[in-house]
C-alpha cells in the first residue's frame, strides 16, 4: 500500500511538471489551443470529484476566466459535461 501512495504521488508530481512544460511550451508559441484547454478543464474537473472553480482552474492555467466559461459551455452543449447546480 505505501508503494502505491508512493507511485501516486510520483505520477502526480510528473503530471504537474508534465502541464507546467506545456504552459511554458504554449506560451513561446503563442497562447494554449482550444484543444488543450479543453482537455485540461476535463483533467481537472476529473481530478476534483467532479467539479471546477473556474476562478482558481484560469489562475492556474493562466487564462481568462471567460474563456474557461467558453470551453465549460461548449462541453456541456456537446454532451460531454452535465450542469449540476
Amino acid at each position: 500500500k505505501a508503494k502505491v501512495k508512493h507511485l501516486t504521488k510520483e505520477n502526480y508530481e510528473l503530471k504537474n511538471e508534465n502541464d507546467e512544460l506545456k504552459i511554458r511550451f504554449e506560451k513561446l508559441h503563442g497562447g494554449v489551443s482550444d484543444t488543450v484547454l479543453t482537455s485540461r478543464v476535463q483533467d481537472w474537473i476529473a481530478e476534483h470529484n467532479g467539479s471546477i472553480n473556474v476562478v482558481e482552474f484560469a489562475r492556474h492555467n493562466r487564462v481568462p476566466e471567460t474563456r474557461v466559461e467558453d470551453i465549460l459551455n461548449r462541453l456541456v452543449r456537446q454532451g460531454y459535461l452535465e450542469q449540476v447546480q
